[in-house]
């Protein structure tokens, strides 16, 4: 019984197969990082744009 746990924890050890999971798995969450770091930005940056639109069209209509 020892044995085969021993054989079942060195052959667990030494499986690579999982390790190209993880680092696709980890890739994975810096792109999604990256990616939600520049959306918030832009969201930022196109908010102020839509604003002063906004207000330079309100001040050109004279509307107060």
């Amino acid at each position: 019984m020892m044995n085969r746990l021993i054989v079942t924890c060195l052959d667990m050890l030494t499986d690579r197969r999982g390790i190209t999971s993880m680092e696709y798995g980890i890739l994975a969450a810096a792109i999604i990082g990256v990616v939600a770091g520049v959306a918030g930005s832009i969201h930022t940056e196109l908010g102020i744009i839509f604003n002063n639109l906004v207000d330079s069209l309100t001040n050109a209509a004279g509307v107060h």
